[in-house]
């Protein structure tokens, strides 16, 4: 969709599920962003300015729960979990790219 130049892409917000003939539907109000203007990205780079990791999308929220920070030794807590998560999601990705290249040269 173009809206004044810019492209708008529609996000679901707030799921209600709806079922209709035995089966659920998701029936959702959608949100509308500029899809170059409104896009967040974070990331790290290289000296080179090689992506190394990103995290992009619409509407990114980040939290924390400050009351659970009353030290810096609770900040890095905090980011060692979030550090930790993030390498399980790379190495849930990784085994499962090296599964799936196995499958093929098996065929």
């Amino acid at each position: 969709m173009e809206e004044n130049g810019n492209s708008i892409v529609k996000i679901p917000i707030k799921s209600e599920v709806e079922r209709v003939g035995g089966n659920e539907q998701l029936k959702e109000p959608t949100i509308q962003f500029l899809r170059f203007t409104d896009k967040q990205t974070i990331s790290v780079d290289t000296k080179d300015g090689e992506k190394v990791a990103q995290i992009s999308g619409y509407g990114l929220e980040v939290g924390f729960n400050y009351k659970y920070f009353k030290e810096r030794e609770d900040i890095e807590a905090a980011a060692d979990s979030i550090a930790a998560l993030i390498i399980k999601v790379i190495m849930d990705t990784m085994i499962q790219k090296a599964n799936e290249k196995v499958e093929q040269q098996t065929q």
